[in-house]
């Protein structure tokens, strides 16, 4: 679930191996899409794991960091509350976000201290942009989306930080 980067990635299945996914992601949604959401579809789901990638939009849209955790909590309780396992993907310091790193560092931080060992955070930005300056083919002309090559970065990087 989440917005537009999850809702690209076509080859999540190399992340997760033998794993029968179904992806409900939708472009351009911020967190309080997922707030509202969220909830009916745990309920009506069968999946073990949820995997979220989503807050983007929302830094993108300038929306207070405090509500964006929020939200994200919010998501990630429904989630916990219905018994199924959340894996959270930290928002990607995409060369569109530049000036707006510290705040996403606050943002993929305050997930991880909050759940502490109840929820996996998957943090691929060290693959996707090691200095914060190359981006290593990572990223569409947009700045924001990813190319083939950031998504087996993602899948190698979810291998490496899930199956540990």
């Amino acid at each position: 679930m989440g917005s537009s980067i999850m809702a690209r990635w076509q080859s999540i299945d190399a992340a997760f191996p033998g794993a029968s996914m179904r992806n409900i992601a939708v472009g351009d949604t911020q967190t309080s899409y997922w707030t509202t959401r969220i909830p009916d579809f745990t309920a009506q789901s069968k999946a073990q794991v949820v995997l979220c990638y989503c807050g983007s939009n929302d830094v993108n849209a300038h929306i207070d960091p405090e509500v964006i955790i929020v939200n994200l909590r919010t998501i990630a309780q429904a989630v916990l509350g219905n018994g199924q396992d959340f894996i959270y993907y930290a928002i990607i310091k995409a060369p569109q976000k530049y000036g707006r790193y510290a705040e996403i560092d606050t943002i993929n931080q305050s997930i991880a201290d909050y759940f502490d060992d109840a929820i996996r955070v998957i943090d691929c930005n060290a693959l996707l942009c090691p200095d914060l300056t190359d981006v290593s083919g990572c990223y569409q002309a947009d700045g924001l989306h990813l190319t083939d090559l950031g998504y087996e970065r993602m899948a190698l990087c979810t291998r490496d930080q899930f199956f540990l």
